[in-house]
């Protein structure tokens, strides 16, 4: 016998981007994406500790005076990775080279993000 009860609708499929085709990913996933693996290690730790530290090389405080004055104060070499966490989180113990104001060394975030802070150089 033939039942007469609708069909129950289809299940919607599974979003599945054309990778040949970038424009059809998701923004938040294109996002995430383009953040390094280093940063994201670095947000994380950074949300754990909850404890920043109070002396974040001369580099990040010139990142975070430009951020904190807006878009239309920022300069034109200051990039978007640029903007997403200062050093705070980095370990007491930590190597590298000993920065001339105020003795911090170079973080190694902006090692990788730019060459400002390489050699104790900073501006």
């Amino acid at each position: 016998m033939i039942s007469s009860a609708p069909l129950p609708a289809p299940a919607a499929a599974p979003f599945r981007p054309d990778h040949a085709n970038p424009s059809t990913f998701p923004a938040w996933l294109t996002n995430l994406v383009r953040k390094t693996r280093q940063e994201w290690i670095t947000a994380i730790r950074w949300r754990r500790t909850g404890q920043p530290r109070p002396t974040p090389c001369r580099c990040c405080r010139r990142r975070q005076d430009e951020i904190s004055r807006g878009k239309s104060a920022r300069s034109e070499h200051v990039q978007r990775a640029d903007m997403l966490l200062p050093c705070f989180d980095r370990p007491a113990g930590e190597e590298g080279a000993v920065r001339g104001e105020g003795g911090v060394p170079a973080c190694a975030r902006c090692k990788a993000l730019h060459g400002r802070c390489e050699g104790g150089e900073g501006e």
